[in-house]
């Protein structure tokens, strides 16, 4: 059989030589007699041949018509054409690979195969017998094929049965066992060694006896000697040690069956009952238990019989209803006694006569203006009734919804837009001035109304908002636990445009996860803010005037002096040069001077910075490194990422400012022989590394109060734009670290975390 073509084994029509249906191995072709001509025609099996050309290529010869029709295949379709020219490729490679095969071995060769035929998926029994010619060679393969899929169906079936039970006998938690006549166990699953901590192996036979507690043993054994033949289920229990050496009592229970064999076979299974054995006294014990609790409780506890009268009570349900004169509250006859109308007796009555529960709180008839809450449940033959005074609870509760009220008027009040949201983000309270604003507003993302989640309307809003998007990040890492609080400043256009503030703070009490959202009008803040920017920039611009002329000064004044003051040195040690004592002094001053100049000109080029506005910070920053490495000595490595020229002016004025202090930092206490020096531009910020393999910062410029000049007026350049600076140990010396928001600080600063 093959792939798309079951037993498709052509026959030529002109070759009118047959062989019988299985041949045996060598056999000679010869002319089919009549009758076996009658079998090809008639037989239900589908037939084919294959014949064997002397090159080793295969040629289907025929198919008989119980081929035709089981498989759906044409005989005109297959006859004298090879596997390859009218099969798929991977059909045609695999029944060739079969008839190889059976060339190969030259013997009779049988297999299964599915395969899709025009009539459908069938599972197929094949058989291919070789037929050799009078010089032994094969030349034909004679082929049958058994539909044999419902076989196949019911064997995968009956395997997946045996599967399932056996699956099933491995997850029930009884032991399961099998045995035959005489009590000899010959099949346990798994659950009796996992119990007794027996191998199952050693406890068939009569292997299980020895996990069966000595004085039950001659009862089992009679129980056993007892069963013959097809009788009725039977059961007993006994006591089997489990794997911790405790003796647990087990109902075993077994029914016979026919083994197929003309004798029976016993199936039970161990059920584990030691919890029924000792239900009695632990009933008892948790009684007992009960009528303490009950005795103990706050809560009033009474029962009824389905006529109304107290078949049981607590003390506290019997001080609560005592009888003026004495008499017990058990026995009596509740609605009676207390027939009065009232909310109690109708709950009571409602409970006997629907048998439902109820729950509620009723005023008290007996103690006027005391509150009681009831809880009525319906038993066999009556009703049981659970009852609390929560007069004062009532009264907590009152104060409660007063301060809501009060806190609402108090919210209410503000001018801000407040809302509360759940720890989902959904709107849960909000005051006045937001309610409106919603009414107003119900297209943007602060009108949500109660009920509305905010965190989904700020998504819906994002993609063609970038504040909805920035107020939905933070938020979201709010809900994460990222932040504490959040604020976001935006713009309103109206005329004039308007600023306004949301700020998200986040509060955890009890568990519960509540967000404060505001929006306020800061237009004013805004306006002051960016009058103080504006005066900060005319302050830094005066003090970078007065920083080149001190700069130029330096090296003309200064810096000429100590050129002069070297010149008569020389002229000094040509003098006296040879005096004692003289020329180690000269080379003292000599050296001094010579550091005095590099330290001038290395202040001075600090002073005076490069060409920012003209030249960009990308090359300010790579010329000013050039020209300071020269004049320190000390060797620096810099990596600026691109796009650096395109930020905001005051960024790249008070990044450059940072960079001229920590390097000269570096070159001042460091000790240090090369610095890196790594600028990075993220998507939301600017990241500013420089770090040395000296020493550290000496002890105080780290923290403390002997901070200096410098590391604080790098903090106030860096929180000018909104950033923050870090100073401490890298990996090799001193590092310092200072992060730019890529919008710089204008007016107020926008999503910040606190």
């Amino acid at each position: 059989m093959n792939s798309q073509n079951p037993a498709a084994a052509p026959t030529a029509k002109s070759d009118r030589r047959r062989t019988s249906a299985f041949p045996r191995t060598g056999a000679v072709i010869e002319d089919l007699p009549p009758v076996h001509e009658s079998y090809w025609a008639l037989a239900p099996e589908a037939l084919f041949t294959v014949r064997v050309t002397p090159a080793g290529e295969f040629l289907f010869g025929g198919i008989n018509p119980a081929h035709e029709r089981l498989t759906g295949l044409c005989a005109t379709d297959l006859i004298g054409r090879r596997p390859e020219d009218c099969l798929p490729p991977a059909a045609a490679a695999a029944v060739s690979e079969r008839y190889r095969a059976c060339v190969g071995v030259g013997e009779a060769l049988r297999y299964e195969e599915t395969l899709t035929l025009p009539t459908g998926e069938r599972t197929w029994e094949t058989t291919l017998v070789p037929i050799r010619d009078s010089r032994g060679e094969i030349v034909l393969l004679l082929g049958s094929g058994r539909e044999i899929t419902e076989h196949v169906r019911t064997r995968e079936a009956l395997a997946e049965g045996e599967a399932r039970l056996s699956a099933m006998a491995e997850t029930v938690p009884d032991v399961l066992f099998s045995a035959d006549g005489r009590g000899r166990l010959t099949y346990l699953n798994g659950r009796f060694a996992e119990r007794t901590g027996v191998r199952v192996e050693a406890a068939l036979g009569d292997g299980w006896i020895g996990v069966v507690h000595p004085d039950d043993l001659e009862a089992v054994r009679e129980v056993w000697r007892e069963v013959r033949g097809p009788l009725a289920p039977f059961e007993y229990e006994c006591r089997l040690r489990d794997a911790e050496g405790r003796w647990r009592w087990h109902l075993v229970r077994a029914r016979a069956m026919p083994d197929g064999q003309g004798g029976m076979q016993w199936f039970g299974a161990a059920t584990d009952i030691d919890y029924v054995k000792r239900s009695a006294e632990e009933l008892a014990s948790l009684n007992g238990q009960l009528e303490s609790l009950l005795a103990g409780i706050t809560d009033g506890y009474f029962t009824l019989d389905h006529n109304g009268r107290v078949t049981s009570a607590n003390p506290r349900a019997e001080r609560w209803f005592a009888d003026p004169i004495g008499r017990d509250f058990v026995g009596i006859p509740f609605l009676e006694r207390f027939g009065q109308s009232s909310e109690l007796i109708d709950a009571v009555a409602r409970v006997l006569d629907t048998e439902r529960p109820e729950h509620g709180e009723v005023a008290s008839t007996l103690y006027p203006g005391r509150w009681m809450e009831l809880h009525l449940y319906p038993l066999a033959g009556g009703a049981s009734v659970f009852f609390r005074d929560v007069t004062e609870a009532r009264l907590r509760r009152r104060e409660l919804e007063e301060t809501k009220w009060l806190l609402q008027r108090s919210l209410d009040s503000l001018s801000a837009h407040v809302a509360i949201l759940d720890e989902a983000g959904v709107v849960i309270a909000v005051n006045r001035a937001w309610r409106r604003f919603a009414e107003r507003n119900t297209d943007r993302v602060g009108g949500a109304g109660v009920g509305v989640s905010y965190v989904e309307a700020c998504r819906a809003a994002a993609p063609t908002s970038a504040d909805a998007a920035r107020v939905l990040a933070g938020l979201e890492a709010m809900q994460a636990g990222q932040r504490s609080s959040f604020y976001h400043t935006y713009r309103v256009e109206t005329a004039p445009p308007r600023w306004f503030q949301l700020r998200v703070s986040r509060f955890d009490h009890d568990g519960q996860i509540r967000f404060v959202v505001a929006h306020e009008d800061v237009t004013e803040v805004h306006q002051a803010h960016l009058a103080v920017n504006h005066l900060t920039r005319q302050l830094l611009a005066i003090q970078e005037d007065e920083r080149r002329k001190i700069a130029a000064e330096l090296h003309d004044s200064t810096g000429q002096h100590l050129v002069a003051l070297s010149l008569g040195v020389a002229r000094l040690a040509e003098i006296a040069g040879h005096l004692d004592g003289v020329e180690p002094i000269i080379g003292d001053v000599r050296a001094s001077l010579e550091e005095a100049q590099k330290e001038l000109r290395v202040f001075s080029y600090l002073l005076h910075p490069p060409n920012l506005g003209a030249d960009g910070l990308g090359y300010t920053l790579r010329r000013f490194v050039e020209g300071f490495s020269r004049r320190s000595d000390l060797k620096i490595s810099l990596n600026v990422s691109s796009g650096v020229d395109g930020l905001d002016y005051l960024i790249q004025r008070n990044l450059l400012r940072v960079v001229q202090e920590s390097l000269s930092n570096v070159h001042r206490h460091a000790r240090a022989t090369r610095a890196w020096l790594t600028l990075e531009l993220k998507s939301d910020r600017l990241l500013l590394t420089v770090e040395d393999d000296g020493e550290g910062f000496p002890r105080g410029l780290e923290g403390g109060p002997d901070l200096g000049v410098g590391i604080p007026g790098m903090t106030a350049r860096v929180a000018e734009c909104g950033g923050t600076l870090h100073i401490g140990r890298g990996r090799r010396g001193a590092m310092v670290r200072a992060i730019f928001p890529i919008q710089p600080a204008r007016g107020l600063t926008e999503d910040v975390t606190e």
